[in-house]
C-alpha cells in the first residue's frame, strides 16, 4: 500500500477482536510462519487480550459511574466501541501510534486500550515476492473521561471531520495523505473531486489477492501448456522469417523503384524548366507585341487632330471620343495579355479624370504616355515578381499528368516511414530467431548428449548379452552331448513305461473303488462334524442367554464395587496400559475412577472404553494375532493333511523325480543350442546395423547444426539470385545470408534418410523374427517328442509300482484309517450325546432365569423399561462377535463424520463472515444516507447496531453449540462403537 495514510472507524462487534489483534486467536489468512520470518514480519502490541480487557471494563465503568453523577440518570450509550484501522509504513514504530493514540485522547476525547502492529498479512505476488500490508489497530472506548458522553457522534461522523482526521493522522505519522473520498473544498475555496472509493477489508483483500493468485496460477498452468504450442510454432515462425526475408527483398526492390522515380521526377523537373524556358520566350514576343500596341495607343491620339491643332484645349465633348477610343484600346491591349493584365482600374479612373481637366491634344498625349509609362513599369515588377511562376492552368495541368504518371509511388517521407518500420521489425525478428536458434542449439547438444549416454548404455548392455550368450552357448553344447549319451538309455525306457501303462489300469479301477469308499468316508464326517458344530453353537447361545440373563439380574440388583476392589483393578489396568504408549489423559481417567460408584459391569465397560480410545492399536493388533494364529493353524492343517498324502509313495516319487529331471535336462537342454545361437547372430547383426544408424543420424545432425550455425554467422559467400516482383514487374537481384530453400531441403533430406533407415532395420527385424519363429517350432517339434518319451516311461513306472509290496502295504494302511475314522465317529457321537444332555441342562437354567426375569417384570411401571433394555442388551450382544473385527471401519467413519463436522463449521464461519460484509455494506449505506438526512441516518444506525449486536450472540450461540455438537461426537465416536 505504499505510505498513503488512511484511517478507518468501524463499531466494534466482534467479540474477539482483542484476541484477534494479539494473535492468541489467529485468522486463516495470514501469511505462513516461514514466509514472515523470512521477511521479518510479525506482530507488536501494547497489551494482551486479558489487560486490553481489563483496562476497557475500568474505563467504560468509570465512564458510567461519572455519566450517573454527572447527568443524575441511568447510562444509555451503546455505540461507544470503536476499532480503527491504520495504514502504516515499514518503518512506523510503536512510539508513533502512543502518539497517534494521545492526540485522539487530547483532541477528541477517545480512549485507546489496546494498540496492535500486524505485519503478518498480505499476499505473494505474480514474482514470488512477499507484498506485506503493514497495519494496526487501535481499540477506542469514546466516552468522556469526566462525563460519560458518548463523543464519536452527529459531526464527528460528517466527512468532512472524518476528512480532517485522515489529514491529522498522516501528519503525525509522516506519510502521504490519500486522496478524499468525497467531493471537497480546500482552504482556498477550490474543489477538489473524489474518488468514490470504498475500504476494503483485510480479509476481502486476502481473498481477492488469493484470487488473483490462483488466475495467476491457472495462467502460468495455460503458459506451461502453451509452451508446447509456442515450440511447435517455431517452424511457423521460421516460415514466416521466410516470407519476412521475401518481403525485405520486396521492400528493397520497392527503394530501388522509388529512387528510379525519383529520377524520372527530376528528368520531368527539367522538361518542366524547358517548358518554361520556352513560355518566357513566348512572354518576350507578347512584350514585343505590347509595345507595338503601345505604340499604337500612342498613335491613336494624333490620329484625330492635325499638327497645327495640337496645343488647342479641347472641350469635354471633344475630348470623350477620343478617351473612348483609348479606353477601348486599352481593354484590347489587356485582353490580348492573358491573365497578367497591364493596365489597371486605377488606369481606368486616372484615364476618365482626364476629360474635365481641359487639356490639349499634345497634354493629354503627354498624360496617356505618363499613365501609359506607369503601367508598363507596374506590368514590369510584376513579371519579374512571377517570372518563375506558372499560370494556375498550367500549374493544374502538370500536376494533373505528375499525379496520372507516379499515382503509384510513394513519397520519401513515406519510404522513409515504411523503411524504418521494417528495419525495426526485421531487427525484432531478428532478435527473436538467434535466441531460438540458440535454444534449439542447446537442446541439440543436451539431446546429443542424451543419445551418447544411451549409446553407452546399449554397448555395455550387448556386452553383458554377448558374455551371457556364451555361457548359454557352452551349456548348451554340454546339454548336446548328455542328449546323446542319454539316448540308448531313453528307448529303453519306452519299453518299460508300455508294461507300466497296463498295470496302471488296473490300479486305476481299484483307486476309482477305493476313492468311492473313501467319499462316504469323508461325507459321513463331514455330517458328524456339522452336528458337532450345530450342537456347539446351541451350547453358546445357551451361554449367552445365560449371560444376558446374569447381567439383566446385575442390572436389576446393582451390587457396587468398594473402593479397595476398584483401585486394585485400577492398578492391574494401569500397569497394562504402561507399556502401550498411551497419553496422560489415559491415566487421568482411570485415577478417576477411584471416586465413582460403579458395578463389576459397569467398571468394565469404562475399562474397556478407554483401552478402546487410548489403545486401539494394541487391540487391532491382538486381533490381528488372533486371526493370523487362525490362519496359520487352517495353513498347518491342510500341509499335515497334504504331507499324509504325499508320505504315501514318497520314496517311489523321489526315484521318479530323479529319472524324470534326468530325462529332460538330456532330452530338452541340446534342442535350445540352434536357437540361442541364432539369437546370438541376429542380437550381433541387430547391433551393428543399430549402430550404424545412429552414427549415420548422428553425423546427419551435427552436419546441418554446423551449417546452420556457418550460414548464421556469415561465413559462407553472398548467394546471388533473381527475383521477380509482381507489384511493378522489376527484375533485381539481391543478396542472401541464409538460404531457407536449401535448409528446407536439407531437412527433407535428413528425414528421408531418417525414414530408409528406420526401413531397413524394420525389414532386417521381420527377417530375423521369421527365422527365430521358424527355430523355435523346430524346438518346440522336438521338446513334445522327448515328452512324449517320458510319458511312456512314467507309465511303465506306475505299473511297476503297482505290482510292487510297498502298494500293498500302503492298500492295508487306508483300510486301517478306515477303521479309525470308523471309531472316531463312535466316539464324536458319544460326545454329541453328552452336548444333548448339556444343552438340556442349559434349557432348565434358561427356563429358571425366565422365571426369574418374569418375577422382576411385574414389578409395576419399571416393567417396560426392562423390557426394552432386556431387548436391546440382546441385540448388543448379537452384535458383540463382529464389533472387534468393524471397530477400524467404524474409526474411520467417525473420523468421516468429524471431517463432515468441521466442514459444516467451517462454511458455518464463513457465513458468519458473510455478517462482517453485511455490516461493512449496512453502515456505507447509512453513509450514503446520511449525507442528504443525518437524523434517519443516526436512527438506522442505532437500529443497525442492535441487529448486529444480535447477530453477534447468534454467531456465539452457534459456536457454542456446533462445539458441543463435536465434543459429543467424539464422545460418541470414542466410547460408544463397541456396543
Amino acid at each position: 500500500m505504499g505510505n498513503i495514510s488512511s484511517i478507518n472507524f468501524k463499531p466494534t462487534k466482534n467479540a474477539v477482536q482483542l484476541n484477534h489483534n494479539d494473535r492468541s486467536i489467529a485468522p486463516n489468512y495470514l501469511l505462513p510462519q516461514e514466509v514472515i520470518l523470512k521477511v521479518g514480519g510479525g506482530v507488536e502490541v501494547d497489551r494482551s487480550a486479558q489487560e486490553a480487557l481489563a483496562l476497557r471494563t475500568q474505563i467504560i465503568k468509570k465512564a458510567m459511574d461519572a455519566y450517573l453523577q454527572h447527568r443524575g440518570q441511568k447510562f444509555r450509550a451503546k455505540s461507544y466501541l470503536w476499532s480503527a484501522v491504520v495504514n502504516l509504513k515499514e518503518t512506523s514504530t510503536m512510539q508513533d501510534l502512543e502518539r497517534l493514540s494521545k492526540h485522539f485522547k487530547t483532541k477528541y476525547g477517545f480512549q485507546c486500550y489496546q494498540i496492535a502492529i500486524h505485519r503478518d498479512e498480505g499476499h505473494i505476488d505474480e514474482n514470488g515476492i512477499t507484498q506485506i500490508n503493514h497495519h494496526a489497530h487501535l481499540e477506542f472506548v469514546t466516552l468522556d473521561e469526566n462525563t460519560g458522553k458518548s463523543l464519536f457522534r452527529g459531526s464527528l461522523q460528517r466527512p468532512r471531520a472524518l476528512g480532517l482526521m485522515q489529514t491529522e493522522v498522516a501528519q503525525i505519522l509522516g506519510m502521504e495523505r490519500g486522496q478524499f473520498k468525497n467531493d471537497t473544498i480546500d482552504e482556498n475555496g477550490n474543489l477538489i473531486k473524489g474518488t468514490g472509493r470504498k475500504r476494503i477489508e483485510p480479509r476481502a483483500y486476502g481473498q481477492l489477492m488469493e484470487k488473483e493468485k490462483t488466475k495467476r496460477i491457472k495462467l502460468e498452468k495455460n503458459n506451461s501448456q502453451e509452451v508446447t504450442a509456442y515450440q511447435k510454432q517455431i517452424q511457423d515462425i521460421q516460415t514466416s522469417a521466410k516470407n519476412t526475408q521475401a518481403e525485405l527483398n520486396t521492400l528493397k526492390q520497392e527503394k530501388t523503384n522509388l529512387e528510379q522515380a525519383h529520377a524520372t521526377l527530376q528528368q520531368a523537373n527539367t522538361t518542366l524548366t524547358q517548358e518554361k524556358q520556352t513560355l518566357t520566350k513566348e512572354n518576350q514576343e507578347l512584350k514585343t507585341h505590347n509595345i507595338e500596341l503601345e505604340t499604337t495607343l500612342i498613335d491613336l491620339v494624333t490620329i484625330f487632330a492635325p499638327q497645327d491643332k495640337q496645343n488647342k484645349k479641347l472641350t469635354i465633348k471633344e475630348a470623350k471620343p477620343l478617351l473612348e477610343s483609348v479606353r477601348k484600346q486599352i481593354i484590347a491591349i489587356n485582353q490580348g495579355l492573358g491573365d497578367l493584365k497591364l493596365f489597371t482600374q486605377e488606369d481606368y479612373k486616372s484615364l476618365r479624370a482626364l476629360k474635365d481637366e481641359g487639356l490639349s491634344i499634345a497634354d493629354l498625349k503627354k498624360r496617356i504616355t505618363q499613365i501609359e509609362q506607369e503601367a508598363k513599369e507596374r506590368y514590369q515588377a510584376l513579371q519579374a515578381q512571377y517570372k518563375d511562376h506558372l499560370s494556375p492552368e498550367q500549374v493544374e495541368n502538370k500536376i494533373s499528368i505528375a499525379e496520372a504518371k507516379y499515382k503509384d509511388y510513394l513519397s520519401p517521407s513515406a519510404v522513409q516511414e515504411l523503411r524504418q518500420k521494417h528495419t525495426k521489425e526485421l531487427e525484432l525478428r531478428k532478435q527473436s530467431y538467434t535466441k531460438d536458434i540458440n535454444t534449439k542449439d542447446t537442446e541439440h547438444a543436451k539431446a546429443l548428449q542424451e543419445k551418447q549416454k544411451e549409446i553407452d548404455t546399449l554397448k555395455n548392455e550387448n556386452t553383458q548379452k554377448d558374455e551371457n550368450i556364451n555361457g548359454l552357448k557352452e551349456r548348451i553344447v554340454k546339454h548336446t552331448q548328455e542328449l546323446d549319451k542319454v539316448k540308448p538309455e531313453l528307448a529303453t525306457l519306452k519299453a518299460n513305461a508300455d508294461v507300466l501303462q497296463q498295470q496302471s489300469d488296473t490300479q486305476a479301477q481299484e483307486n476309482k473303488k477305493l476313492q468311492q469308499a473313501n467319499q462316504e468316508l469323508e461325507t459321513k464326517y463331514k455330517n458328524l462334524t456339522q452336528e458337532l458344530e450345530n450342537s456347539k453353537q446351541e451350547i453358546t447361545t445357551l451361554k449367552t442367554t445365560n449371560q444376558q440373563l446374569q447381567q439383566e439380574n446385575l442390572k436389576l440388583k446393582p451390587v457396587y464395587l468398594t473402593k479397595e476392589q476398584i483401585k486394585a483393578r485400577r492398578l492391574a489396568e494401569r500397569q497394562e496400559l504402561m507399556g502401550k504408549c498411551c497419553p496422560k489423559e489415559a491415566f487421568r481417567e482411570l485415577s478417576a475412577l477411584d471416586d465413582e460408584k460403579l458395578t463389576q459391569a459397569q467398571l468394565d465397560e469404562r475399562i474397556l472404553d478407554i483401552w478402546l480410545k487410548y489403545a486401539p492399536s494394541y487391540i487391532a493388533s491382538l486381533e490381528n494375532t488372533n486371526a493370523n494364529l487362525e490362519q496359520e493353524t487352517q495353513t498347518l492343517k491342510a500341509e499335515l493333511k497334504s504331507a499324509k498324502a504325499e508320505a504315501k509313495s514318497q520314496a517311489h516319487i523321489k526315484t521318479f523325480e530323479k529319472e524324470a529331471i534326468h530325462l529332460i535336462k538330456k532330452y530338452v537342454a541340446p534342442v535350445t543350442s540352434g536357437v540361442v545361437a541364432h539369437i546370438k547372430a541376429s542380437d550381433a547383426k541387430l547391433i551393428s546395423i543399430h549402430k550404424q544408424c545412429q552414427e549415420e543420424m548422428i553425423e546427419q545432425a551435427s552436419t546441418c547444426a554446423l551449417l546452420n550455425e556457418e550460414m548464421l554467422a556469415g561465413k559462407h559467400t553472398a548467394i546471388n539470385a533473381i527475383a521477380r516482383l509482381f507489384g511493378k514487374g522489376v527484375k533485381k537481384e539481391y543478396k542472401l545470408d541464409y538460404d531457407p530453400i536449401k535448409a528446407k531441403t536439407g531437412y527433407r533430406e535428413l528425414n528421408r534418410r531418417e525414414q530408409a533407415i528406420k526401413e531397413k532395420l524394420a525389414e532386417t527385424l521381420t527377417k530375423h523374427s521369421q527365422a527365430v519363429q521358424s527355430i523355435n517350432n523346430q524346438a518346440c517339434a522336438i521338446i513334445l517328442e522327448a515328452v512324449k518319451s517320458v510319458k511312456g516311461e512314467i507309465s511303465k513306472l506306475a505299473t511297476e509300482f503297482k505290482s510292487s509290496a510297498e502298494y500293498g502295504t500302503e492298500l492295508n494302511q487306508a483300510k486301517r484309517q478306515i477303521e479309525n475314522l470308523e471309531r472316531d465317529k463312535e466316539r464324536l457321537q458319544g460326545e454329541v450325546t453328552k452336548l444333548k444332555q448339556e444343552k438340556e441342562t442349559n434349557k432348565q437354567e434358561v427356563e429358571k432365569a425366565r422365571a426369574n426375569n418374569e418375577a422382576f417384570k411385574q414389578k409395576g411401571t419399571e416393567s417396560t423399561r426392562l423390557k426394552n433394555e432386556l431387548n436391546t442388551a440382546k441385540t448388543e450382544l448379537q452384535t458383540t462377535k463382529t464389533t472387534l473385527q468393524t471397530t477400524q471401519s467404524d474409526l474411520k467413519a467417525i473420523k468421516t463424520e468429524l471431517e463432515t463436522t468441521k466442514a459444516k463449521l467451517g462454511s458455518e464461519q464463513s457465513d458468519l463472515g458473510a455478517l462482517e460484509t453485511l455490516e461493512g455494506a449496512m453502515y456505507a449505506k447509512i453513509s450514503q444516507i446520511g449525507k442528504t438526512s443525518p437524523e434517519v441516518a443516526q436512527a438506522l444506525e442505532i437500529k443497525a447496531g442492535n441487529a448486529l449486536n444480535d447477530l453477534a450472540s447468534l454467531r456465539d450461540e452457534l459456536l457454542k453449540i456446533l462445539e458441543q455438537a463435536i465434543q459429543e461426537q467424539q464422545q460418541q465416536g470414542g466410547g460408544g462403537y463397541h456396543k
